[in-house]
């Protein structure tokens, strides 16, 4: 099993009259839907309940990312957006691709200029945008010096673990 259900729940359960099969069922339902989607953290509420989910002891399998701390001038995000389809890239170009889901920034503040631009050349190291999760601005950055031909993310989008942001052509 890879939950734990607390007292509180079987409480619940027991006022509500469900069997703990069927919550079982549910929570590994969620649980998949979690895994889906790379959340290690949901809330869900009704009328007379709340439910957290929280991952336990997950390990992410993106690789450690440089985290910035950036106060509150983003705003807030828009409402939840498709993710744009896949476009075909030229075959020189390599994908930037996002290490997790969140809300994707061009800049460090709305008034900012962005951190790049089509045509422009990057160094190794540079950044290229900001992925907010969990309330953290993590900075993408180059993998290696090239030209960036085009960026596919739009500000305020929320994008998808793997979702490509940009397209990046070595020199």
């Amino acid at each position: 099993m890879r939950y734990s259900i607390s007292g509180s729940v079987y409480r619940w359960r027991a006022c509500h009259n469900v069997r703990v099969e069927d919550l079982e069922r549910r929570f590994e339902e969620l649980a998949d839907l979690m895994d889906e989607f790379g959340l290690v953290e949901a809330k869900l509420s009704g009328p007379d309940w709340k439910l957290l989910l929280r991952k336990g002891n997950a390990t992410a399998p993106n690789p450690p990312l440089t985290a910035t701390q950036v106060g509150p001038e983003h705003g807030l995000a828009e409402p939840l957006q498709e993710p744009e389809p896949e476009v075909e890239l030229e075959e020189d170009g390599e994908p930037i691709l996002s290490p997790m889901t969140g809300v994707y920034y061009s800049s460090p503040s709305p008034k900012a200029p962005a951190f790049v631009r089509e045509g422009q050349e990057v160094q190794e190291g540079d950044v290229l945008c900001l992925i907010e999760a969990m309330k953290v601005f993590n900075e993408i950055v180059a993998p290696r010096t090239g030209i960036i031909t085009k960026v596919l993310a739009k500000d305020q989008d929320l994008v998808q673990t793997d979702q490509e942001l940009m397209v990046l052509k070595s020199e």
